[in-house]
């Protein structure tokens, strides 16, 4: 992999109290694949915080995509009127492609816990949740404003 930095990444301000910019889409590779990392991979990008994340939920007005089988995403809405759109995906658990069941991605976790971290859950009813670290999960990041 490339470093992330170097990487074209688009984020949109939501008009958010700390000024946090959230990126458009998932991290991708060169070929516009979603990448699907291990949380010690994901803990080494400027991924966000539960206190981001809550930020982001409380700040934002929540969109819940129409639910069905092909679609379950959500678009979080700002007061500015620009808006993030995350759509659902898989996740990796031992080796094996499972189908989330809404948007989902790591969280900083800097809590002790070894073996569980963060993942965020990005619908109507956002929440998180500890999952395995080992598992793979796609990622999205943030721009923390100087």
């Amino acid at each position: 992999m490339n470093d992330i930095n170097d990487m074209m990444i688009d984020f949109v301000d939501l008009a958010l109290p700390s000024g946090t910019k959230w990126a458009i889409d998932y991290l991708k590779d060169e070929e516009g694949n979603i990448l699907y990392l291990s949380y010690n991979e994901a803990a080494k990008l400027n991924i966000p915080t539960k206190e981001q994340f809550y930020e982001l939920t409380d700040n934002c007005r929540i969109i819940q995509d129409k639910f069905t089988d092909e679609n379950r995403g959500c678009s979080f809405l700002g007061t500015n009127g620009d808006y993030v759109h995350y759509h659902e995906d898989y996740y990796i658990e031992a080796g094996k492609k499972m189908r989330a069941f809404f948007p989902e991605s790591w969280l900083k976790d800097d809590e002790e816990d070894c073996s569980e971290k963060m993942v965020a859950h990005f619908f109507e009813e956002s929440y998180i949740s500890h999952e395995y670290m080992g598992s793979k999960y796609p990622v999205i990041l943030v721009r923390i404003p100087k």
